[in-house]
């Protein structure tokens, strides 16, 4: 019986040590995280494929317009399983004086996809959120991204904003009225393209 009593002990003994083990080995095989932040483009024809009505296009750059929204994905390499208890936390660690603006959800989906298809391979979306810039000047983000056992990351993003965009909406729109007075002005003066524009032109005022 004490000799019975002694192999029990032995085989226990060897299994713990084989569980250990191989913790110890998963553990070591554990993927290291690796991730970035990117901002993310929404075109139309998404809003329209994934259902997104009522949700305003961006054009996923660093530089943008105030009030129009910034999509921000968190990507981390898929070799991080999903059972790896993957949490961002957002932080908006500088903004312009007088700015009231804050990161929210963002209202992109887990079933919206990373923007470049050649990402899809190796990265996927870990964390979301959204920025609408509402004083001129920068804004910097923070991730802050934690795994279980793969590791934790700290990520930055800069955006400026201006209001660029809109002054080139309206150099557009005048070059469009110009463009309309000149298309008009050939038809009633018979093609005639070298008239000099009068003082009520558009290219004038």
């Amino acid at each position: 019986m004490k000799t019975l009593s002694a192999f029990k002990r032995t085989l226990l003994t060897l299994a713990i040590l084989v569980a250990v083990f191989i913790g110890l080995v998963s553990q070591a095989q554990a993927a290291a995280l690796q991730g970035r932040l990117a901002l993310r483009p929404l075109t139309p024809q998404e809003v329209k494929d994934y259902s997104l009505t009522g949700i305003q296009t961006a054009s996923g750059l660093t530089t943008i317009a105030l009030g129009q929204p910034a999509y921000i994905d968190a990507l981390i390499n898929t070799a991080v399983p999903t059972s790896d208890n993957v949490t961002v936390v957002w932080t908006l660690t500088n903004a312009p004086v007088g700015s009231v603006a804050v990161l929210t959800n963002s209202p992109l989906g887990t079933n919206v996809p990373t923007y470049r298809p050649v990402d899809r391979a190796s990265t996927k979306v870990g964390g979301r959120a959204m920025l609408r810039p509402d004083v001129v000047g920068q804004y910097t983000i923070k991730a802050t991204i934690t795994t279980a056992t793969s590791g934790t990351t700290n990520l930055t993003l800069t955006i400026t904003a201006g209001t660029f965009v809109v002054l080139r909406a309206q150099i557009l729109a005048r070059c469009v009225t110009a463009a309309g007075w000149w298309l008009q002005t050939l038809i009633v003066r018979g093609c005639k393209p070298h008239t000099p524009a009068p003082s009520n032109s558009p290219l004038t005022g």
